[in-house]
């Protein structure tokens, strides 16, 4: 819901408006992962798989124009060629993803051991995440099952 008429506001991004939907991701993602409020909005994104939305928000965007500027020329593209489209976009948002996972200034051990795999990670089809996978027992002590 949140990138709902993306293409239509992707222009309008500012910074603020860029951190307030970095907030709200970063609640949803630290819930996917069941991560504890202290993790960083970087780690707790690339933990979730979740590509940060105002990448998203450029993806949908760009297809959006791209179709538009087709269009315009006379060309209806074949569904086929606008999935391959938006997979080159998608490609391109990955890897600016994966320079802001570089350059992060928090999360450094979870961004520095994901940003080198990050495509194979996002697009893994098993291995998700869980509780277990996910909690520290060096912050917390023994667990107990």
């Amino acid at each position: 819901m949140a990138l709902y008429g993306a293409p239509v506001w992707y222009g309008a991004l500012s910074g603020d408006n860029t951190l307030q939907l970095r907030r709200a991701q970063r609640v949803l993602a630290l819930r996917v992962i069941r991560g504890y409020r202290t993790v960083s909005a970087e780690a707790a994104l690339a933990l979730a798989e979740s590509m940060p939305w105002d990448l998203d928000a450029l993806v949908l965007a760009a297809v959006y124009k791209w179709r538009g500027d087709q269009r315009s020329l006379r060309q209806r593209p074949a569904p086929r060629e606008v999935e391959a489209e938006r997979l080159r976009l998608e490609e391109d948002a990955v890897a600016r993803w994966r320079e802001r996972l570089v350059d992060s200034t928090a999360g450094h051990r979870t961004t520095g051991a994901i940003a080198p795999t990050l495509t194979e990670w996002v697009r893994r089809q098993r291995g998700r995440l869980t509780f277990r996978c996910c909690r520290t027992t060096a912050a917390s002590g023994p667990t107990s099952p």
